[in-house]
Protein backbone atom coordinates (compact mmCIF):
# COMPACT_ATOMS: atom_id res chain seq x y z
CA UNK A 1 0.00 0.00 0.00
CA UNK A 2 1.70 3.25 -1.09
CA UNK A 3 1.89 6.32 1.06
CA UNK A 4 0.63 9.66 -0.25
CA UNK A 5 2.85 12.69 -0.73
CA UNK A 6 1.25 16.14 -0.54
CA UNK A 7 2.53 18.41 -3.31
CA UNK A 8 1.55 22.09 -3.33
CA UNK A 9 0.96 23.30 -6.88
CA UNK A 10 1.39 26.95 -5.89
CA UNK A 11 2.05 29.06 -2.80
CA UNK A 12 -1.64 28.78 -1.93
CA UNK A 13 -2.14 26.18 0.81
CA UNK A 14 -5.52 25.27 -0.69
CA UNK A 15 -3.99 24.39 -4.08
CA UNK A 16 -2.42 20.97 -3.64
CA UNK A 17 -2.67 17.35 -4.73
CA UNK A 18 -1.78 14.01 -3.20
CA UNK A 19 0.51 11.64 -5.11
CA UNK A 20 0.94 7.96 -4.21
CA UNK A 21 4.57 7.10 -3.52
CA UNK A 22 6.14 3.63 -3.62
CA UNK A 23 9.76 2.61 -3.00
CA UNK A 24 10.32 2.81 -6.78
CA UNK A 25 8.75 6.25 -7.29
CA UNK A 26 11.20 8.83 -8.61
CA UNK A 27 10.97 12.58 -8.41
CA UNK A 28 10.30 12.80 -12.16
CA UNK A 29 7.29 10.49 -11.68
CA UNK A 30 5.82 12.87 -9.10
CA UNK A 31 6.42 15.85 -11.39
CA UNK A 32 4.74 14.04 -14.29
CA UNK A 33 1.65 13.39 -12.16
CA UNK A 34 1.43 16.98 -10.90
CA UNK A 35 2.24 19.14 -13.91
CA UNK A 36 -0.20 20.19 -16.60
CA UNK A 37 -0.24 18.23 -19.89
CA UNK A 38 2.43 19.57 -22.22
CA UNK A 39 4.12 21.62 -19.50
CA UNK A 40 7.90 21.20 -19.56
CA UNK A 41 9.78 23.56 -17.24
CA UNK A 42 8.76 22.10 -13.88
CA UNK A 43 10.67 20.69 -10.96
CA UNK A 44 9.94 19.55 -7.42
CA UNK A 45 11.30 21.63 -4.55
CA UNK A 46 11.51 20.69 -0.88
CA UNK A 47 11.07 23.59 1.54
CA UNK A 48 12.03 23.50 5.21
CA UNK A 49 12.09 26.55 7.48
CA UNK A 50 12.58 28.96 4.60
CA UNK A 51 15.30 26.87 2.95
CA UNK A 52 14.51 25.45 -0.49
CA UNK A 53 16.23 22.75 -2.52
CA UNK A 54 15.38 21.41 -5.97
CA UNK A 55 14.90 17.65 -5.82
CA UNK A 56 16.76 15.80 -8.54
CA UNK A 57 14.70 13.99 -11.17
CA UNK A 58 16.31 10.64 -10.36
CA UNK A 59 15.94 10.79 -6.58
CA UNK A 60 13.64 8.25 -4.97
CA UNK A 61 10.99 10.09 -3.00
CA UNK A 62 10.94 7.64 -0.09
CA UNK A 63 14.70 8.12 0.32
CA UNK A 64 14.19 11.89 0.29
CA UNK A 65 11.54 11.62 3.01
CA UNK A 66 13.55 9.20 5.14
CA UNK A 67 16.57 11.52 5.11
CA UNK A 68 14.56 14.13 6.99
CA UNK A 69 13.92 11.78 9.91
CA UNK A 70 12.00 13.45 12.73
CA UNK A 71 11.74 16.70 10.74
CA UNK A 72 9.79 14.94 8.00
CA UNK A 73 6.46 16.51 9.01
CA UNK A 74 7.97 20.01 8.72
CA UNK A 75 9.01 19.59 5.08
CA UNK A 76 6.76 20.76 2.28
CA UNK A 77 7.06 19.92 -1.40
CA UNK A 78 6.19 22.47 -4.07
CA UNK A 79 5.87 22.11 -7.82
CA UNK A 80 7.91 24.94 -9.29
CA UNK A 81 7.09 26.03 -12.81
CA UNK A 82 10.50 27.46 -13.74
CA UNK A 83 13.53 25.21 -14.09
CA UNK A 84 16.16 25.63 -11.38
CA UNK A 85 19.67 26.36 -12.57
CA UNK A 86 21.19 23.72 -10.30
CA UNK A 87 18.44 21.16 -10.66
CA UNK A 88 20.61 18.36 -11.94
CA UNK A 89 23.12 18.76 -9.09
CA UNK A 90 20.65 17.43 -6.49
CA UNK A 91 19.80 14.05 -7.96
CA UNK A 92 21.22 10.96 -9.49
CA UNK A 93 20.94 12.46 -12.99
CA UNK A 94 24.05 14.59 -12.51
CA UNK A 95 25.39 13.04 -15.67
CA UNK A 96 23.65 11.58 -18.69
CA UNK A 97 23.92 7.82 -19.30
CA UNK A 98 26.97 6.78 -21.23
CA UNK A 99 27.40 4.00 -23.72
CA UNK A 100 30.89 2.76 -24.68
CA UNK A 101 32.43 5.65 -22.73
CA UNK A 102 30.64 8.28 -24.83
CA UNK A 103 28.20 10.68 -23.21
CA UNK A 104 24.72 10.41 -24.66
CA UNK A 105 22.85 13.33 -26.19
CA UNK A 106 21.72 15.83 -23.53
CA UNK A 107 18.31 16.48 -25.06
CA UNK A 108 15.68 14.19 -26.49
CA UNK A 109 13.39 14.97 -29.36
CA UNK A 110 10.05 16.32 -28.15
CA UNK A 111 6.71 15.59 -29.77
CA UNK A 112 3.67 17.46 -28.42
CA UNK A 113 5.61 18.24 -25.26
CA UNK A 114 6.41 14.55 -24.54
CA UNK A 115 9.91 13.13 -24.76
CA UNK A 116 10.31 10.18 -27.13
CA UNK A 117 12.70 7.33 -26.28
CA UNK A 118 16.03 7.05 -28.09
CA UNK A 119 16.18 4.51 -30.86
CA UNK A 120 19.44 3.07 -29.48
CA UNK A 121 18.10 2.25 -26.00
CA UNK A 122 19.09 -1.14 -24.63
CA UNK A 123 16.58 -3.80 -23.66
CA UNK A 124 17.30 -3.18 -19.97
CA UNK A 125 16.58 0.53 -20.38
CA UNK A 126 13.36 -0.22 -22.24
CA UNK A 127 12.29 -2.66 -19.54
CA UNK A 128 13.12 -0.13 -16.83
CA UNK A 129 11.13 2.56 -18.63
CA UNK A 130 8.19 0.19 -19.13
CA UNK A 131 8.28 -0.81 -15.45
CA UNK A 132 8.37 2.83 -14.39
CA UNK A 133 5.45 3.67 -16.66
CA UNK A 134 3.53 0.70 -15.28
CA UNK A 135 4.20 1.96 -11.76
CA UNK A 136 2.96 5.39 -12.76
CA UNK A 137 -0.22 3.85 -14.19
CA UNK A 138 -0.78 1.83 -11.02
CA UNK A 139 -0.10 4.89 -8.87
CA UNK A 140 -2.59 6.92 -10.90
CA UNK A 141 -5.16 4.14 -10.58
CA UNK A 142 -4.63 4.02 -6.82
CA UNK A 143 -4.92 7.80 -6.62
CA UNK A 144 -8.12 7.67 -8.67
CA UNK A 145 -9.54 4.92 -6.45
CA UNK A 146 -8.65 6.96 -3.37
CA UNK A 147 -10.35 10.05 -4.79
CA UNK A 148 -13.43 8.02 -5.73
CA UNK A 149 -13.58 6.62 -2.21
CA UNK A 150 -13.25 10.15 -0.83
CA UNK A 151 -16.01 11.33 -3.16
CA UNK A 152 -18.32 8.52 -2.03
CA UNK A 153 -17.61 9.43 1.59
CA UNK A 154 -18.42 13.10 0.93
CA UNK A 155 -21.65 12.13 -0.84
CA UNK A 156 -22.65 9.96 2.11
CA UNK A 157 -21.89 12.83 4.48
CA UNK A 158 -23.97 15.17 2.32
CA UNK A 159 -26.89 12.73 2.31
CA UNK A 160 -26.67 12.37 6.09
CA UNK A 161 -26.63 16.14 6.52
CA UNK A 162 -29.64 16.50 4.24
CA UNK A 163 -31.45 13.76 6.17
CA UNK A 164 -30.61 15.42 9.48
CA UNK A 165 -31.80 18.78 8.13
CA UNK A 166 -35.07 17.18 7.00
CA UNK A 167 -35.54 15.53 10.39
CA UNK A 168 -34.80 18.80 12.17
CA UNK A 169 -37.33 20.58 9.96
CA UNK A 170 -39.98 17.95 10.78
CA UNK A 171 -39.15 18.25 14.48
CA UNK A 172 -39.47 22.03 14.28
CA UNK A 173 -42.89 21.74 12.64
CA UNK A 174 -43.96 19.24 15.32
CA UNK A 175 -42.85 21.64 18.05
CA UNK A 176 -44.79 24.47 16.42
CA UNK A 177 -47.92 22.28 16.24
CA UNK A 178 -47.56 21.34 19.91
CA UNK A 179 -47.14 24.99 20.89
CA UNK A 180 -50.23 25.95 18.87
CA UNK A 181 -52.28 23.19 20.49
CA UNK A 182 -51.11 24.24 23.97
CA UNK A 183 -52.06 27.84 23.20
CA UNK A 184 -55.53 26.75 22.05
CA UNK A 185 -55.94 24.56 25.13
CA UNK A 186 -55.10 27.52 27.37
CA UNK A 187 -57.73 29.62 25.62
CA UNK A 188 -60.35 26.85 26.00
CA UNK A 189 -59.53 26.49 29.69
CA UNK A 190 -59.80 30.25 30.15
CA UNK A 191 -63.22 30.29 28.44
CA UNK A 192 -64.35 27.32 30.51
CA UNK A 193 -63.34 29.16 33.68
CA UNK A 194 -65.28 32.23 32.60
CA UNK A 195 -68.39 30.12 31.86
CA UNK A 196 -68.13 28.39 35.24
CA UNK A 197 -67.75 31.72 36.98
CA UNK A 198 -70.83 33.10 35.22
CA UNK A 199 -72.78 29.95 36.09
CA UNK A 200 -71.92 30.36 39.76
CA UNK A 201 -72.80 34.04 39.60
CA UNK A 202 -76.15 33.23 37.95
CA UNK A 203 -76.83 30.57 40.60
CA UNK A 204 -76.32 33.10 43.37
CA UNK A 205 -78.57 35.57 41.56
CA UNK A 206 -81.33 32.95 41.25
CA UNK A 207 -80.97 32.11 44.94
CA UNK A 208 -81.27 35.79 45.87
CA UNK A 209 -84.37 36.15 43.66
CA UNK A 210 -85.98 33.12 45.31
CA UNK A 211 -85.22 34.54 48.73
CA UNK A 212 -86.79 37.86 47.74
CA UNK A 213 -89.88 36.07 46.36
CA UNK A 214 -90.23 34.11 49.59
CA UNK A 215 -89.90 37.29 51.62
CA UNK A 216 -92.44 39.03 49.41
CA UNK A 217 -94.94 36.20 49.85
CA UNK A 218 -94.48 36.34 53.62
CA UNK A 219 -95.19 40.05 53.54
CA UNK A 220 -98.30 39.45 51.47
CA UNK A 221 -99.63 36.87 53.95
CA UNK A 222 -98.91 39.18 56.83
CA UNK A 223 -100.84 41.98 55.17
CA UNK A 224 -103.74 39.60 54.40
CA UNK A 225 -104.19 38.49 58.02
CA UNK A 226 -103.81 41.95 59.51
CA UNK A 227 -107.44 43.23 58.72
CA UNK A 228 -108.95 40.03 60.08
CA UNK A 229 -107.28 40.58 63.38
CA UNK A 230 -108.63 44.13 63.58
CA UNK A 231 -112.19 42.91 62.97
CA UNK A 232 -112.01 40.29 65.62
Amino acid sequence: MPMFLTVYLSNNDQHFTEVPVTPETLCRDVVELCKEPGEMDCHLAEVWRGSERAVGDGERMLDVLQRWGQHRSEVRFFLRHNRASSRESGGSRSSEPKRNGVKGPPDRRMENGVGTPRMDMTLAELQEMAARQQQQIEAQQQLLASKEQRLRYLKQQEQRQQQQASEQEKLQRLRENIENQESRLKKVRALKGQVEQKRLSNGKLVEEIEQMNSLFQQKQRSLFWLPLRWKS
